[in-house]
């Protein structure tokens, strides 16, 4: 059975992903028949790779504990969190949202303090 691993595991995707651009070398026939390859995995693979690289998760999910998070209605992103049940309240002010988002995000690590 194909597994999504399988799909993306490859020598050569790995090749055209450290090819030396200097070189003049393009990488545009590796990229063409890697979507040809994707293109022809089994569906359940396409499916399984989907679920693998989509990041928002299901508002079910959500964490209940007043954390800060970025959640989704539709195509609109907010940053808030849940108050309680399904009572969701949007930064900065707190204010009650009169809607229920369907997904959400963790919201990432803040900048490190280390100066470069």
């Amino acid at each position: 059975m194909t597994t999504a691993r399988d799909v993306i595991a490859p020598n050569w995707f790995y090749e055209w992903r450290t090819a030396d651009v200097g070189s003049g070398a393009t990488n545009n026939e590796a990229y063409v028949e890697f979507i040809a390859y994707l293109q022809a995995a089994p569906e359940s693979v396409r499916q399984e790779l989907v679920a693998l690289l989509n990041l928002w998760r299901p508002i079910e999910t959500a964490p209940s504990s007043g954390e800060c998070l970025l959640w989704a209605i539709s195509k609109s992103v907010c940053a808030g969190y849940r108050a309680s049940g399904k009572v969701w309240r949007a930064l900065p002010n707190g204010g009650i949202v009169p809607f229920s988002p369907t997904h959400w995000l963790p919201l990432p690590a803040p900048p490190s303090e280390e100066k470069t």
